[in-house]
Parts: C-alpha cells; structure tokens; sequence
C-alpha cells in the first residue's frame, strides 16, 4: 500500500467524531480500522522505523502536555503542531520514511483546529503505532 486507506481521508474531512446521544464521541474507525490498514503501509523497516515514527508522536504530545498541563491556548502552539508538515517532509527526503507516513501527518495536521481535534489525533496515532510490527519481526 503507497497511500492511505480508501474512506480515510473523507472520513477525516469529516472530523475524528461523531454525535451519540447529543454526546461527541471518537469514531471508532480512527481506533480499529484505519490505524491498522495505515500501519500495514508502513511495514517497510528500512523505512518507517519505530524511533523515527516515535519521533513524531513525542512532538505532539509534548504540544498536548503544554495545552493541558500549562494551560497553553490552542492559537498559541498551533505553530508547533505545523512544524511536523516540514519535518515529515525532510525525513521523506531522508528516505527515513515513506509517502504513506508523510500522508498520514499532512493530513492529520490539517485536521487539527483544537484540542479536542489534537487529543483524537493523539488517540488514533497511538493505535497506529500499537498496529506497527515490532523492528525485529519480518
């Protein structure tokens, strides 16, 4: 798989959640579904390595710990949570990893409008990467 899966990104468009009871609640897809088709996209090892995928991650959580621990405004870090579009796509000039992981951040950061948008973001990387097969598994 060189792209992200099918619905994925309209899906996305859509926003990570869904009104159940006049309650907005994660869909499910962004949990289960679209974490573990992205994460069989991303199986080449050479590439897409555990710590260069981590290292994405620990950006933006370091961006959420600072709107919730701090007390940060969202407007405030928003910057910080676009300079992965320009680190994903040096680590793709790299070679360190492929189109579908550059995809996958692109279009996530453009997602993210607010915390409640970053806190999913959160949530569905961390199912991506419990999908990734660990770096000695073939």
């Amino acid at each position: 798989m060189d792209k992200l899966p099918g619905k994925y990104l309209s899906d996305l468009k859509s926003g990570y959640y869904k009104t159940v009871d006049k309650r907005e609640c994660l869909k499910p897809e962004f949990i289960v579904e679209y974490p573990k088709q992205i994460a069989m996209g991303l199986k080449d090892r050479n590439k897409n390595n555990l710590s260069q995928i981590w290292k994405f991650y620990d950006h933006a959580r370091r961006i959420q710990d600072n709107l919730n621990q701090k007390g940060e405004p969202f407007a405030a870090l928003e910057a910080e949570l676009n300079i992965l579009k320009p680190a994903v796509e040096y680590a793709l000039n790299r070679n360190t990893v492929t189109v579908v992981f550059k995809n996958f951040i692109d279009e996530n950061v453009s997602q993210v409008k607010s915390r409640e948008d970053l806190d999913a973001f959160i949530k569905h990387f961390q199912a991506l990467i419990a999908y990734l097969p660990r770096e000695n598994q073939k």
